[in-house]
C-alpha cells in the first residue's frame, strides 16, 4: 500500500509502500533503496520481514518512484537526476519523515540502507528521537561520501553512542564499500560486524543468488533479534 508520509522542510513530498502483518503490535523495518531505485528494489526482502512477523516500510527517497513533487523551491524534480548536491545533503529528512510515520504506530524499528540509501540512514541517525537509540541498522554497500554524503560525523556519533547493534554487507571488491571498511577500522569501531561476500556486487545484488538467500534470512533475524 503506497503512503504519503508527509512534506520535508525543503518541499519534498515523500512516500513509501507499507508491507502489513495482521499484528498491530509487530516490530517495524524501514527500508531504504540506492540510487536509481525505488521501493520496489525491496519487494522480495519486504515479504521476508512479513513472513518472519515484523511490518515493513519501504521509502521511496526524493527524485526516486512516488517521491517526485516538490512543493517548493527549483528545479523541478523528474527523477534523481534533477537533485542538486544541497537536495542530496538533505536526504535524511526523507528517512526523518518514515521514522515519524512508524513513531506513531511501534517504538521498534530497525533500518536497512543500500548503497546511498545507507547514507541517508546514517545521517538520520544523529537526529532521529531517543524512541530509535538501539534501532539495529543493516547497511548495504555503505560508502563515505556517496553523492557528497559524508557519512562520517554520523558515524562518529553512533560510535560514541554505542547503543545501536550494527550489521554492514559489502563485497571484496567494491571499491566504496572498502573504502568505508578501511576508514571504519582506521578510527576504531566496537559495535559493528562486517560481512564480505566474494565479487564486486552491490547492494541488494548482494542478497540475490542462493548464497545471499541465506544472507538475507541472517539479516532478518539480526533485525528482529534485536526487535524482540
Amino acid at each position: 500500500m503506497i503512503t504519503d508520509l508527509g512534506t520535508t522542510k525543503d518541499g519534498f513530498r515523500i512516500r513509501g509502500f507499507v508491507h502489513a502483518t495482521a499484528d498491530a503490535a509487530a516490530p517495524w523495518v524501514l527500508l531504504v533503496h540506492q540510487l536509481g531505485k525505488d521501493h520496489t528494489e525491496y519487494n522480495t526482502f519486504a515479504a521476508q520481514v512479513v513472513h518472519a512477523g515484523a511490518n515493513a516500510l519501504a521509502l521511496d527517497l526524493r527524485g526516486h518512484g512516488d517521491s517526485v513533487v516538490r512543493t517548493s523551491g527549483k528545479p523541478r524534480i523528474d527523477d534523481h537526476r534533477s537533485l542538486t548536491p544541497h537536495d542530496w545533503q538533505r536526504c535524511y529528512r526523507d528517512v526523518l519523515l518514515a521514522l515519524g510515520f512508524i513513531a506513531n504506530r511501534s517504538p521498534r524499528c530497525g533500518m536497512v540502507g543500500s548503497s546511498i540509501g545507507a547514507s541517508a540512514v546514517l545521517k538520520a541517525v544523529p537526529r532521529v528521537p531517543a524512541l530509535f537509540a538501539t534501532a539495529p541498522l543493516v547497511l548495504l554497500s555503505p560508502g563515505l561520501a556517496y553523492r557528497g554524503v559524508d557519512v562520517r560525523p554520523a558515524w562518529r556519533f553512533l560510535q560514541q553512542r554505542g547503543t545501536q547493534p550494527v550489521r554492514v554487507l559489502q563485497a571484496q571488491h567494491d571499491g566504496p564499500t572498502v573504502e568505508f571498511r578501511q576508514w571504519v577500522r582506521a578510527h576504531g569501531d566496537a559495535h559493528t560486524k562486517f560481512v564480505t561476500v566474494p565479487g564486486a556486487g552491490h547492494g541488494l545484488k548482494l542478497l540475490a543468488d542462493a548464497a545471499g538467500q541465506q544472507r538475507c534470512n541472517r539479516l532478518i533475524r539480526f533485525l528482529l533479534r534485536h526487535l524482540s
